[in-house]
């Protein structure tokens, strides 16, 4: 198009535009899309004109539009006056599921709690602990029953209190990582101990008191647990529910807006810890009062988290923001035969991870539940064979204890169980299909080379550093023999001659797997699954021997379950470093690349279309 025809064509657009900017108008919309028409012809101008003044004319016209546009954005006292106003009630609005579904199991652990302690007079002991139990009967004979509350001066016990519920809330939000379940069992944990902490004052025929002493700081700071809570399911539901987004799109999804509901219940922990320090103390004071100040701290609640946001999407349903939801995306293509740092491939591995979760996390089960029924089965005292100390080397001490213990046929089970496992995740991952109808017996010798390795290195540091050193070589023959037909002892002379190629860069991509799948394993060691068992503890009234043998299975599960999800991570990472491998020294993919040079029909530099 000649410039001449072009100016002629966008003149009238150009003149609105610039009366535009010199009318007062805050109508931030329409001068985004005027900044987008004019950035478009801007484009164009650039292209066909880029010595002529019309590049110069729309450049100009460019910044004017972007200036008047920035002058009328937001300042930061704006922005977070609108975070309360807008952002944060049309969160909770999006969440009111996840809201619905923290209260009702917070209120139903609640009423577990109460019927408990109605039930069985040592519940609230158990769960408050003796030594709680015994200072409040001392209060009640005293005559001062909520003495708890004065113990401290009114800064030194808000500040404490404050730093407690922060941490309690965002840890139940956190644990909303492993897919709402940590995030369950804190509200769980929570609720019945207010129920079984407020049924113990009732028996004491002191229901007014505590009421309308417990609760004055309560309805605020219980209120942001169930909202914290909120937060975790929102988070696990996108990690579980991803919907039309990938995995990884959902997971961003969900954390930034239970992030963003977790930022709001902030001040609101900090105004409860405020009122428990320093006025739930005044005991004294009238009931109507105290019980005014909770009905109002009640519809606070209520009305902000509950009938506002309704409110506003109802009204005001043009002016719902919905900057924090995603478009629906695909998950990257992977280019199987590519030279890659370590890096790309610890960050495939977990894409691919996460992408297959569902089947991932089935199988992983599935092997981890024969596991524990085999071993149950198996060992007369599970309470001698395996022993769980907490902590960091505790951890190691306690995986170890898989590949060196005295149950005769443990390591049989292992090197079978770990080779059906390695050929499901290959089978649902791997870019090429194995028709090998005796592979499973094949991948039994780098399994069980790799257990014989391991175990090994559990007694002694000199074969700790050997196995770290040949891991990698083992992980590559177990891939190769699935990838390539032959006998596993052949497979292994070509896997160490591909090993050489590349060696540096397997022991990278070992260790950083490694590294990784450790310190996910102790955190989970110490966080969730102690939860889990404490749990158990609560709600199964069995004896304690009995008890003891239950959590033991759950300890092997579970330590079972996290060993696997470390092996498929290192499955996945050493499939992928496989090709890298095959590509640096076979240049697999390259040698393709050349054969197709000079097909490709091109019209003035420009690829042609297929028709």
């Amino acid at each position: 198009m000649r410039e001449t025809k072009f100016i002629e064509q966008k003149k009238e657009q150009w003149q609105a535009s610039e009366k535009m900017i010199k009318q007062p108008s805050k109508t931030s919309g329409k001068l985004y899309e005027m900044f987008v028409q004019i950035m478009d012809d801007l484009s164009f101008a650039r292209t066909f004109y880029p010595s002529r003044s019309v590049r110069i004319y729309l450049n100009g016209l460019a910044q004017q539009i972007f200036i008047k546009t920035y002058r009328n954005r937001k300042t930061q006292q704006h922005r977070l006056i609108s975070f309360w106003i807008d952002e944060l009630p049309l969160l909770m609005y999006e969440s009111r599921r996840a809201f619905l579904i923290s209260f009702l199991i917070f209120l139903t652990a609640m009423l577990v709690g109460v019927l408990s302690s109605a039930m069985d007079e040592e519940f609230a002991r158990v769960i408050l602990g003796d030594s709680y139990i015994e200072m409040t009967k001392e209060n009640i004979a005293s005559g001062d029953p909520m003495a708890v509350y004065k113990q401290k001066g009114a800064l030194g016990m808000s500040l404490g209190i404050a730093g407690n519920n922060l941490f309690v809330a965002f840890l139940t939000f956190i644990l909303g990582l492993f897919f709402g379940i940590g995030t369950i069992i804190i509200l769980i944990q929570n609720g019945v101990m207010v129920g079984a902490f407020q049924y113990f004052f009732i028996d004491k025929g002191l229901f007014w008191d505590s009421f309308l002493t417990i609760w004055i700081h309560g309805t605020l700071e219980i209120s942001a647990i169930i909202i914290g809570g909120a937060a975790g399911v929102v988070m696990g539901n996108g990690l579980l529910f991803p919907g039309t987004f990938s995995r990884i799109k959902s997971f961003q999804r969900s954390a930034r807006q239970g992030l963003k509901i977790m930022m709001g219940i902030v001040p609101i922990i900090l105004i409860a810890a405020f009122i428990e320090g320093y006025l739930t103390r005044n005991t004294d004071a009238p009931y109507w009062i105290r019980g005014l100040f909770i009905l109002v701290c009640l519809f606070f609640v209520l009305g902000y988290f509950v009938w506002y946001p309704r409110w506003k999407v109802k009204n005001n349903a043009k002016e719902v923001d919905t900057n924090f939801k995603l478009q629906p995306d695909e998950s990257e293509i992977i280019e199987w035969y590519a030279v890659k740092s370590i890096s790309n491939i610890i960050s495939e591995t977990f894409q691919l991870f996460i992408t297959q979760f569902n089947k991932i996390i089935l199988l992983v089960f599935s092997i981890a539940g024969i596991y524990t029924v085999s071993i149950y089965l198996l060992a007369d005292n599970l309470m001698q064979r395996f022993i769980f100390p907490r902590g960091f080397l505790g951890t190691y001490n306690a995986i170890g204890q898989f590949f060196i213990n005295q149950i005769y046929a443990l390591p049989s089970l292992v090197i079978i169980l770990s080779s059906i496992f390695s050929y499901f995740i290959y089978k649902q991952l791997s870019p090429q299909k194995s028709e090998n109808k005796l592979l499973l017996l094949q991948l039994s010798f780098p399994v069980g080379t790799a257990y014989t390795l391991t175990y090994l290195s559990m007694s002694s540091e000199f074969f700790l550093l050997i196995s770290s050193l040949l891991f990698p070589v083992l992980l590559l023959w177990n891939y190769h023999i699935f990838n390539k037909k032959g006998y596993p002892l052949s497979k292994l002379g070509e896997t160490i001659q591909l090993s050489i190629s590349d060696y540096a860069r397997g022991i990278g991509v070992f260790l950083s797997i490694s590294i990784i799948g450790f310190i996910l394993v102790n955190f989970l060691d110490t966080l969730v699954f102690s939860l889990l068992i404490e749990t158990t503890a609560w709600v199964i009234p069995f004896e304690q021997a009995t008890l003891d043998r239950i959590n033991i299975i759950l300890l092997i599960f579970s330590t079972t379950s996290m060993i696997l999800l470390i092996f498929s991570l290192l499955l996945i990472a050493f499939m992928l470093y496989y090709h890298v491998a095959m590509e640096i020294k076979y240049a697999v993919s390259l040698k393709e690349k050349i054969q197709h040079i000079g097909n490709a029909r091109k019209i003035r530099g420009m690829e042609r279309e297929s028709m």
